[in-house]
């Protein structure tokens, strides 16, 4: 995310990014804009990079991914790709204001061709040093991680 960052130090910083987007269009690629989008679960800014195209007439997102940046480091939030409808949270907030990590988007998916089953093979976590991750209850129907930042 360098390069972003260098972007966004660039065209103003993050004052002049709250006030509007950047948007770069080089001809034979897809526009990227990088836009603020709000403050993030742990109190960071919430910054979307997006390549867009467009089908139909209707503008794709291809993909999107949507950070927080906290202490100069930049946590993926979700990710969205139009163009084969998916979306992905790898951070949410509970109901009661808790900060969650989700345990299917800290993995890979891949089906064994012998079986046909599928394994998950961890990826790690997106804890900033001092975090640590626990398993909640059993009862949580998305069996989410709980990010405990100390205080």
């Amino acid at each position: 995310m360098k390069n972003v960052q260098k972007i966004i130090d660039l065209r103003g910083g993050m004052a002049t990014l709250k006030q509007r987007p950047i948007r770069l269009e080089v001809p034979g690629f897809m526009r990227l804009v990088i836009e603020h989008v709000g403050r993030g679960p742990r109190g960071g800014e919430l910054v979307s990079v997006a390549h867009y195209g467009e089908q139909n007439g209707d503008l794709m997102r291809d993909p999107e991914v949507v950070f927080e940046i906290a202490d100069g480091q930049w946590n993926p939030i979700s990710i969205q790709q139009d163009y084969i409808g998916s979306y992905r949270e790898a951070v949410y907030v509970s109901e009661e204001g808790k900060v969650f990590v989700g345990r299917q988007n800290c993995a890979t998916s891949r089906r064994s061709p012998a079986s046909g089953t599928e394994t998950s093979k961890p990826r790690g976590s997106w804890t900033r040093p001092g975090e640590t991750i626990t398993q909640p209850s059993e009862r949580s129907p998305r069996s989410p991680f709980l990010l405990q930042v100390p205080s």
